[in-house]
């Protein structure tokens, strides 16, 4: 496996992670935040963010830093 397939798996399992997180506290957002360890403001973002923002946003923050 190569650099590139590996980044893509990541930003993968990170995109599937955040819908997860979505749903979540779309359905219970008290034991969302407690569960995911996350503060509420936190839990708004994501609970408001599309599919696209969801995707884009591991991917800018893990690459920005490089």
């Amino acid at each position: 496996m190569n650099t590139i397939q590996m980044h893509e798996e990541i930003d993968e399992a990170n995109f599937t992670y955040l819908l997860l997180a979505r749903q979540m506290i779309q359905e219970d957002k008290a034991a969302a935040i407690f569960c995911l360890g996350i503060t509420e403001e936190m839990a708004e973002l994501v609970a408001k963010a599309n599919p696209a923002q969801l995707f884009k946003t591991p991917t800018e923050l893990c690459y920005s830093n490089s």
